[in-house]
C-alpha cells in the first residue's frame, strides 16, 4: 500500500486524526525530501519532515533533531484531504510533470498517467527510494514543529545559538553589544545623576514633545539632518549599502537590516548571506492563512495585517522558551534576533497575500501562489508577491523598505512595540501592537491622505490649468475650511524630509512624465509658503508622506488602503531590530509616571 493510501487506511480507523494519523503519515517520509502532488492546479507540500522516535535520551538524538529543525513544516493533511477527494472522484491529475527534488538532483515524474493522487504517491515512491513504514504506535513520530521546539530548547536558554547561515551577523552583534554594554555601565556608574533637560507642563500635555525618556541604538532623528541610521545619513545610507547595480541608490533590504543590528555596512557575500537566511525562514502556516481566509476581502488591509501577525505568534520561540521557564536575560537577545528574522522573512508572504485576495482575486484560499524564491532578493520577492515584478518596481520596493525601515525610538509604532517588548512580550506581539498605532492617520494613514488630497484637487481643477497659482488658491481654500495639507511639516524635522528628497530623485529619474509626479513638483513649489504664511506652522517643509502615494500609484497600486501596510513591512526592520537591541542591553519595563490636572496644579504652585 502507499503511503497516502495508507495513511488514509488510518485515517478511517482512527478517532484522533490530528494528533495520531497526521504524526503516523509523517513518519513515513523519514529522508526529508521534498515532494509536490499537484492536484486539480493545487500544490501540496509533504516534504522537509524527519522522524523522531521515543525512548533515545536526548544527548542522542540532539543532532538529529538539530538537523530536522533546519527544515520547513510539512501539510500532511492538506494531502490527506486532497487523497480523499481524489478517491471519491474518478477525474484524473492533470497531465503535467512536476520536478521532485531528491538531495542534490531533480527526478521528473511523469504524471500523465497517473489516475489519482494514491497511485502518484506510489511513483514517488519508486522514484525516490521512499518506503512505507509499519504502523508505528502513538506519539512515536513527532511533528517538525514540536522538533524545532526541542532542538531549540531542550537544553535551555543558554544553549540557543545562532541558526546556520547567521553566525556571522550574531558575532557582529557581540562585537557591538561588548562596546554598548561598556558605556551603558559608565553611563548608570558616573553620569547616572546627571540632568538631560527639564520637562515642562507644556510637554506633559503636549504629548510628551521632545521629552528625551528612552534608548534607541538603531537610530537617530536630527531637527536639521533628518534621521540617521547608526550615524549614516539616508543619502550616505542609500549610496553606500549593497545594491543590485551600484550607484542607483535602492540598497538590498539585507543591507539595511545587517546595518541596524551590526552598526557595520555589510559586503556582498554578508548581504547575500542574509538574504539566504531569510529564504531558508520565509514560511507562513497553513493556519495563519486560514485565519485570514475568515476575513471578508473588504476588511482593511492593517486589519487582515495584524491579525495575520498575532495568529503567527504560534511560531514564537521566545514565548515558548519563558513558557518553560528557561529564560535567561543574557541569551533573550538571541531569542528575540532569530523570531524576528522569522517574522521578517514571513511578511512578503503575508503581505503578498493580503494584497492579491483583497485586491487582485478575491477567490484564493491557503496562500494560495505565496512561495518565496530563494534567487530573489528580499524587495524583490515582495515585489513578485504583489504580481508586479518588473526590475524598476522591484528598485522602488528597495528604495521604499530602505528609507521607512527605521525612525527612531519615539514615534507611535517604534514606542509601541519598546512598550509591549519592555514587559517581555515576544517580538510577534510586539510587532502586532506597532502595527495598531502604525494605522493611525496621524502616522502611517498619512501617506495614503496625500495622495488623496492631491487627487482630490486635481478632480476640482478638471479642464483648468494646474499651475503655481492655481495650487496656491487649491491650498488657501483647504486651510480657510480648517482642514489639513497632509504631507507637510513634521514633529521634529526643520528641513525636507531627506526621504522625501530620495523618492523624488528616484520618480525624476524613472518616470518624470508621470502626471502626478507633475503635480507633485508643482504642489513643492506652491504649498510650502502657504503654509509659512499662517505663521502657525514651524516646519513648512515636505515630509515622506508628501511623495509616497505617488510613486506607488505610478506602479498600479492605486488602492491607498494598502500604503500603510507597505510602511509596516518596512518599519518591521527598525522596530524589530530595536526589540533585539533591547533585550541585549537588558533594558527594564517601561513605566513613566503620570499626573492629574489638579497635581500637575498644585506642583506648579
Amino acid at each position: 500500500m502507499t503511503m497516502i493510501g495508507e495513511a488514509l487506511r488510518l485515517s478511517r480507523s482512527s478517532k484522533n486524526f490530528n494528533s495520531y494519523v497526521f504524526g503516523s503519515a509523517t513518519a513515513y517520509f523519514r529522508r526529508g525530501i521534498p515532494v509536490n502532488v499537484s492536484e486539480s492546479g493545487r500544490h501540496y507540500h509533504a516534504g522537509h519532515v524527519k522522524t523522531v522516535m521515543r525512548g533515545n535520551p536526548w544527548s542522542e538524538r540532539k543532532d538529529e533533531v538539530l538537523a530536522c529543525a533546519n527544515r520547513r513544516d510539512t501539510s500532511i493533511k492538506g494531502i490527506l484531504s486532497a487523497a480523499r477527494r481524489e478517491e471519491r472522484s474518478s477525474s484524473p491529475i492533470p497531465a503535467k510533470s512536476e520536478g521532485i527534488r531528491c538531495g542534490r538532483r531533480t527526478k521528473a515524474v511523469d504524471l500523465l498517467s497517473a489516475p489519482s493522487i494514491s497511485s502518484c504517491a506510489n511513483t514517488l515512491v519508486r522514484m525516490t527510494g521512499l518506503h512505507p513504514y509499519k504502523r508505528p504506535a502513538p506519539n512515536d513520530a513527532m511533528t517538525l514543529r514540536h522538533a524545532k521546539n526541542l532542538a531549540t530548547h531542550a537544553g535551555g536558554a543558554s544553549e540557543v545559538e545562532c541558526g546556520p547561515g547567521i553566525n556571522a551577523l550574531c558575532s557582529k552583534i557581540e562585537e557591538l553589544l561588548r562596546v554598548k554594554s561598556e558605556q551603558l555601565l559608565m553611563l548608570r556608574k558616573e553620569f547616572g545623576n546627571v540632568s538631560v533637560g527639564e520637562v515642562t507642563v507644556s510637554q506633559v500635555l503636549g504629548g510628551m514633545r521632545d521629552i528625551i525618556g528612552m534608548n534607541c541604538e538603531t537610530s537617530l532623528l536630527d531637527a536639521n539632518k533628518g534621521i540617521t541610521y547608526r550615524g549614516l545619513s539616508i543619502a550616505e545610507m542609500l549610496e553606500k549599502l549593497p545594491s543590485a547595480a551600484p550607484g542607483n541608490n535602492c540598497p538590498y533590504s539585507e543591507g539595511v537590516i545587517w546595518l541596524l543590528l551590526t552598526g557595520q555596512i555589510p559586503d556582498a557575500s554578508e548581504t547575500k548571506a542574509l538574504s539566504a537566511e531569510l529564504a531558508r525562514r520565509a514560511y507562513v502556516p497553513m493556519h495563519v492563512y486560514k485565519v485570514i481566509d475568515q476575513l471578508p476581502t473588504d476588511v482593511h488591509p492593517m486589519t487582515q495585517y495584524v491579525v495575520a501577525i498575532a495568529a503567527l505568534q504560534s511560531e514564537s520561540k521566545f514565548r515558548q522558551v519563558y513558557k518553560e521557564k528557561k529564560y535567561s536575560k543574557e541569551t533573550a537577545w538571541r531569542l528575540v534576533l532569530d523570531d524576528s528574522l522569522d517574522l521578517i522573512a514571513s511578511n512578503p508572504l503575508i503581505v503578498g497575500y493580503i494584497y492579491r485576495r483583497t485586491f487582485v482575486d478575491h477567490t484564493i484560499k491557503d496562500g494560495e501562489g505565496m512561495t518565496y524564491d530563494p534567487e530573489l532578493d528580499y524587495a524583490a520577492n515582495l515585489a513578485k508577491l504583489i504580481g508586479i515584478d518588473t526590475p524598476e518596481f522591484r528598485d522602488m520596493m528597495r528604495l521604499y523598505i530602505a528609507v521607512h525601515a527605521d525612525h527612531e525610538g519615539g514615534n507611535v509604532s517604534a514606542h509601541s512595540a519598546h512598550l509591549i517588548g519592555s514587559a517581555l512580550a515576544d517580538p510577534y506581539f510586539c510587532f502586532a501592537g506597532a502595527l495598531t498605532g502604525l494605522s493611525g492617520p496621524l502616522h502611517g494613514l498619512a501617506n495614503q491622505e496625500c495622495l488623496s488630497w492631491v487627487k482630490n484637487m486635481v478632480d476640482q481643477m478638471e479642464g483648468q490649468e494646474i499651475n503655481v497659482e492655481s495650487v496656491t488658491k487649491f491650498a488657501q481654500e483647504t486651510l480657510a475650511k480648517g482642514q489639513v495639507i497632509p504631507g507637510y511639516g513634521h514633529a521634529v524635522l526643520r528641513v525636507e524630509d531627506p526621504r522625501h528628497t530620495a523618492f523624488v530623485k528616484f520618480a525624476h529619474k524613472n518616470f518624470p512624465d508621470d502626471p502626478l509626479v507633475k503635480v507633485l513638483d508643482i504642489c513643492l513649489e506652491a504649498i510650502p509658503p502657504v503654509l509659512l504664511a499662517t505663521g502657525k506652522v514651524k516646519s513648512p517643509h515636505p515630509n515622506v508622506d508628501c511623495s509616497t502615494g505617488i510613486i506607488l500609484s505610478h506602479f498600479g497600486i492605486k488602492e491607498p488602503d494598502m500604503y500603510t501596510v507597505f510602511f509596516g513591512i518596512s518599519r518591521a526592520i527598525g522596530i524589530l531590530a530595536q526589540l533585539v537591541w533591547a533585550r541585549a542591553l537588558k533594558m527594564p519595563i517601561e513605566r513613566p509616571k503620570s499626573h492629574t490636572l489638579d497635581s500637575l496644579l498644585e506642583m506648579c504652585k
